[in-house]
């Protein structure tokens, strides 16, 4: 017996799709959120759109907004504190010597 496979509409692929999108940005991806709510931000300004593609996609986009504050915040410090700490920059700082026989 055949099994029969049911075609998805295109609301219910875009639904899928943001979906994993959104659950795939918590595996540290965040430019999967940034691209989420790019993509599917003009398809909010229908009429009709189902309510879980809105919490997708509003929550794609408030996590690539506190990812990428996240990763500003972390380059600023960084950039910073790296000069003035020399044990930050002995732990977070490779130097690489120019000749070979260091290593």
């Amino acid at each position: 017996m055949a099994t029969q496979r049911r075609i998805l509409t295109v609301e219910e692929e875009d639904l899928k799709t943001a979906r994993r999108f959104f659950y795939g940005g918590f595996l540290a991806l965040p430019l999967l959120w940034l691209l989420s709510a790019t993509f599917f931000w003009g398809k909010l300004r229908r009429e009709r759109v189902h309510p879980d593609l809105k919490f997708y996609v509003y929550g794609s986009a408030l996590g690539a907004v506190v990812a990428i504050a996240g990763i500003l915040a972390w380059v600023i410090y960084f950039q910073l504190n790296v000069a003035v700490s020399e044990s930050l920059q002995r732990l977070l700082v490779v130097t690489v010597p120019l000749n070979g026989d260091d290593w």
